[in-house]
């Protein structure tokens, strides 16, 4: 394992006055210093054998090595005070992977002696608790790639014992096998591996680290328990271990007495400053309940009693199989209370989270975790939650959580019974400007209007809002043809808390026009709008809008009541995301539906997408290239850490990341043209800087705004603490994921440095850069443009892709020579196009590539010393 060992040597000399004897003094120091520097350097020799007694030097000459907090040194034995050992503080906070390693400098004087049936080691340690892990690790001591590891628990508390590890059956899962061809020769060890963030230092001992040993049969680990944790989940019965809390995503958990009875035992979980959107726990997560969740038709809630200090928390519930984690269904409902304990009852049907997976009865659920805050990133400060009572079953508020209409009618009874009806109604507000709010609830909406008063009061304050849940009381009328609550109609209101707006219902101008009544107040989405007029939008105005399927009429309204007026009107297509008004003098009322623009945002044209390969992170910052990270990643753009005048990505993939964190570059809008994937032509490239060789990188592709289209493929590190091109060919995709379609499009790139999944070991933070991600392979010469853009300028060839032939067209700011070479995805020369002077300004050459295959090519123009490189794709 190679340690990141940074030497510097700085001096300082100010110039003296002259002095002969000065100056001879320095001519002195200067030659001696030649001398040094020229001597060649002699490699220690190795001085550590086994076994290791601990009794014949001190740390250095054994050369220990302590990383990730853990902080050794060689001390008495506390228990025999003529006996040296290692002391190992393993301090709060120290990361999942602390360890120290023992010959880490120059390895042992020989290779461990492994061989068929003799494959063990032993160490004796000394451990405050029974039960503690304890990972044997081993390695060449100047290769990192070659590797065992062991685990064994601690059977003994505050006295020493001696654990043989055998390589074979107490391996660690999911790493390297013992090979008997290999040299290992250092060892590393890690007491109590895979905790995190402890809140108080543990010292343990160690010694007599030995070849050979008789191991536990079957191995040192026993054989993982049956599951204990039955539903419902009290709390009351066990430690956290018992009940398989496991937290991720920044969260900690522990169990507490209950902050209102002092009686009973809850979970808290405080949601750590700047966690990701997915910090949560899981409850009985190694080995899930005792028996599946016994969902069936028409028994599909859960339910967990919680507090939080806000209301209108969204609280995010998943179940899943222990052992698949495909297996899933996610619901989710925000909080009511603020500082007080409340029941919330999940409907796995009415509240189940869009675009996840439907439940289904013939699956197995055995494990469930709890999201506080779901979606909520970069928090400030931490937030504490308590949670307790999960259980089966329970009365889940009709219509959904996040749309309820309990204590009174639905909106779509009350619409069904028509104006002049009393009626009590609950739902969200998805609109609210000047005197309209719009209502909305799991079956339908209504305009509420109001003047004046404390209803128009707290809309104009903002309490009343898009997301407020509201209870309505009074009774109904209708508007030329618009169902509402008008002014005295409205008897009373609550504010309920805050939600999340419902999902707006896509729809066309054709649907709204035979359908209108069916949406009417409610929210919904149209795509491709376009209107005729030009300029900025003006209050009180009708515009009538087109889509493929027909026209209709966008309302922009009264002053007062929208944001939009003055606004610029779209030049190209647009997506409306509004309600549904209603004006007409027809009976019946069937006719006059409006798309009411109320909100910023209301009228968005889609923005246009402005990153194109190959991408060279020169022309914008983070936000310019939709850099996205997930998982735990944090990435931000950076100057080049071996050329300053260079920007990269940099990385960081975090101690507590997951398994698929990973950075998504031109995210929200995509290329501004598909990857030009052909037959011959399925590689991309981009150059990396990982502090290690062996590192899995993954490269994944996808339609932006469609991530079913995907395809993706891994390529790994050979160099360590330099920059290395990767090369990723996706026709040969990751197993078990989906091949490359030619026929789709592909718009968006993610990259993943250190990809484990399914591995969910957590690993230490590193940090790795990348940069120049391009299609195709590694091109044959260096693809920076070192023209800088200032002697010579590249045009990409036109068309592109093409058949037969193609134009390049290339500018000069001086005469001079000029080489135009075309290079197949080999790095093969495959035709010359320019060799010779030529004189500034503009030019334009022919590419007749009749006789050669389909597939990519580069081109590449070299002019007084500046070097321009671009792709091509011919298809036939």
């Amino acid at each position: 394992m190679t340690h990141p060992l940074l030497l510097s040597l700085r001096t300082s000399w100010t110039r003296p006055e002259p002095h002969p004897s000065r100056w001879v003094r320095l001519a002195t120091a200067l030659a001696l210093a030649v001398l040094v520097l020229a001597a060649p350097r002699v490699q220690a020799q190795a001085q550590v054998s086994l076994p290791i007694t601990f009794e014949s030097g001190d740390a250095t000459f054994y050369e220990l090595f302590d990383f990730e907090g853990a902080d050794s040194d060689i001390t008495a034995d506390p228990t025999d005070a003529s006996n040296s050992v290692v002391t190992t503080v393993r301090p709060a906070g120290a990361g999942g992977v602390a360890g120290t390693t023992v010959a880490n400098d120059n390895g042992f004087t020989q290779r461990v002696p492994f061989a068929s049936g003799a494959t063990t080691m032993s160490v004796r340690v000394w451990s405050p608790e029974a039960g503690v892990p304890v990972r044997f690790k081993l390695e060449k001591f100047n290769d990192p790639t070659i590797t065992v590891e062991a685990q064994c628990p601690t059977t003994t508390a505050g006295g020493w014992e001696t654990i043989t590890y055998d390589f074979i059956t107490d391996k660690v899962p999911g790493s390297a096998d013992l090979n008997f061809n290999s040299e290992y020769s250092k060892a590393t060890i890690f007491f109590d591996f895979g905790l995190e963030n402890a809140t108080e230092a543990t010292t343990y001992y160690w010694d007599d680290v030995a070849f050979g040993g008789t191991a536990v049969e079957g191995g040192c680990r026993p054989p993982p328990p049956g599951p204990t944790v039955a539903l419902p989940v009290t709390f009351e019965d066990g430690d956290r271990a018992f009940y398989e809390l496991r937290d991720f995503g920044g969260n900690a958990s522990q169990l507490i007495a209950d902050p209102t009875d002092a009686s009973n035992t809850v979970v808290e979980s405080i949601r750590g400053a700047n966690a990701p959107f997915f910090a949560g726990t899981t409850v009985a997560d190694a080995n899930g309940f005792t028996t599946p969740i016994p969902f069936a038709s028409g028994a599909t809630t859960m339910s967990v009693r919680v507090w939080s200090p806000e209301a209108g928390i969204p609280v995010r519930f998943k179940v899943e199989n222990a052992g698949n984690s495909g297996i899933s269904v996610e619901a989710q409902c925000p909080t009511t209370t603020a500082m007080a304990w409340e029941t919330i009852t999940y409907d796995f049907v009415a509240d189940k989270v869009p675009n996840t997976a439907d439940i289904n009865f013939a699956n197995e659920y055995t494990k469930a975790s709890v999201f506080f805050n779901f979606g909520q990133e970069n928090a400030p400060t931490p937030t504490t939650y308590y949670w307790d009572d999960v259980s089966f079953g329970g009365t889940a508020v009709p219509g959904g959580c996040n749309n309820a209409t309990s204590g009174g009618d639905t909106i779509a009874e009350a619409r069904a019974a028509g104006a002049g009806t009393e009626v009590t109604l609950t739902g969200v507000v998805t609109r609210a400007e000047g005197a309209f709010a719009y209502v909305q609830d799991a079956t339908g909406a209504i305009t509420v209007r109001q003047t004046s008063g404390a209803f128009f009061a707290e809309i104009a304050a903002g309490t009343i809002a898009a997301g407020t849940r509201v209870t309505l009381v009074g009774t109904t009328s209708e508007f030329r043809g618009l169902f509402q609550l008008n002014e005295g109609g409205l008897a009373s209101y609550t504010v309920d808390g805050v939600t999340d707006v419902p999902a707006a219902q896509s729809i066309t101008l054709a649907e709204l026009a035979s359908n209108g009544e069916a949406y009417e107040a409610e929210l919904v989405e149209l795509t491709g709008l376009t209107v005729a007029e030009t300029g900025t939008f003006s209050a009180g105005t009708n515009y009538t809008a087109t889509d493929d399927s027909g026209t209709g009429t966008l309302r922009i309204p009264n002053a007062n009541d929208t944001a939009l007026e003055g606004t610029d009107i779209p030049g190209a297509a647009f997506t409306f995301t509004g309600v549904v008004g209603q004006f007409t003098t027809a009976t019946p009322a069937t006719d006059g539906y409006q798309l009411l623009a109320i909100a910023e945002g209301d009228v968005l044209a889609p923005p246009m997408p402005v990153v194109s390969l190959p991408i060279r992170f020169e022309s914008g910052d983070a936000d310019y290239y939709e850099l996205q990270d997930f998982g735990g990643n944090a990435s931000t753009l950076v100057p080049d850490p071996e050329d300053a005048s260079n920007t990269v990505v940099q990385s960081v993939r975090t101690a507590t990341a997951a398994c698929f964190a990973g950075t998504t570059v031109a995210d929200r809008t995509g290329f501004t043209a598909p990857i030009p994937f052909a037959s011959g032509a399925t590689t991309m490239n981009v150059r990396v800087w990982s502090p290690e060789a062996g590192i899995p990188v993954l490269v994944k592709v996808e339609k932006a705004g469609t991530p079913e289209i995907s395809v993706e493929t891994v390529a790994t590190t050979s160099v360590a603490g330099a920059w290395d091109v990767l090369v990723f060919d996706f026709a040969n995709e990751r197993t078990g994921t989906a091949a490359l379609n030619l026929d789709s499009e592909y718009t968006k790139a993610s990259i993943f440095f250190n990809f484990r999944c399914p591995d969910e070991t957590p690993v230490a933070e590193a940090t790795y850069y990348w940069d120049d991600l391009a299609f195709g392979s590694a091109p044959p010469v260096s693809a920076e443009e070192t023209a800088a853009a200032q002697n010579v300028e590249l045009a990409q060839n036109s068309p592109n892709p093409f058949t037969a032939r193609t134009t390049i067209r290339f500018s000069l700011k001086a005469q001079g020579d000029v080489q135009l070479h075309v290079y197949n995805h080999l790095g093969q020369k495959v035709a010359t196009l320019v060799d010779g002077s030529v004189a500034s300004g503009d030019h334009a050459v022919s590419f007749d590539a009749t006789g050669l295959a389909s597939g990519m090519y580069f081109y590449r123009l070299q002019h007084s010393g500046s070097t321009v490189t671009r792709t091509m794709v011919l298809t036939r």
